[in-house]
């Protein structure tokens, strides 16, 4: 399971559940650390309004996930393969995975008409050298550092 600084609330919990279970190995970054449930109360006569927090996240082996909770503890999840990448790597992939994309019938026909017509359509997917770390691991490689998509 891909982890990084912005996975956080729900999806360290779940994370943090198959980790606990041995249902996943974490690769990636640690997490963001948000452990906390507020609850929200309105106060419609004065238009005030209340953020109050109700509890903690825990996990499986009870662990607080929020990352304030110790100051001797590390922040977050920390993966059991860590794979770190530059701010700038990072913000290219979560902007890649948050475009849209055209249906997988016609991407096809999309990069045919891209080539004919020398324009770019569809943004290539950037390197992601977490992912090719996860995706070794589940090949049953070995991970280890990986070159740039690009270098010879």
């Amino acid at each position: 399971m891909l982890v990084d600084g912005q996975s956080a609330s729900a999806s360290e919990v779940l994370a943090s559940a198959l980790h606990d279970h041995r249902a996943a190995v974490l690769v990636g970054s640690p997490t963001y650390g948000k452990g906390m449930v507020q609850t929200i109360h309105r106060f419609p006569e004065t238009g005030a309004v209340l953020k109050l927090t109700t509890s903690y996240y825990y996990t499986p082996t009870h662990r607080n996930l929020e990352h304030d909770a110790d100051a001797n503890e590390a922040r977050g999840i920390q993966p059991d393969l860590r794979v770190d990448v530059s701010v700038e790597e990072r913000d290219r992939i979560h902007e890649w995975l948050s475009s849209s994309s055209p249906p997988a019938a016609i991407e096809a026909e999309i990069e045919a008409w891209e080539r004919a017509e020398h324009v770019t359509l569809i943004a290539p997917h950037p390197h992601d050298p977490q992912l090719v770390a996860a995706l070794d691991l589940f090949a049953g490689k070995r991970p280890g550092p990986h070159p740039m998509k690009d270098a010879p």
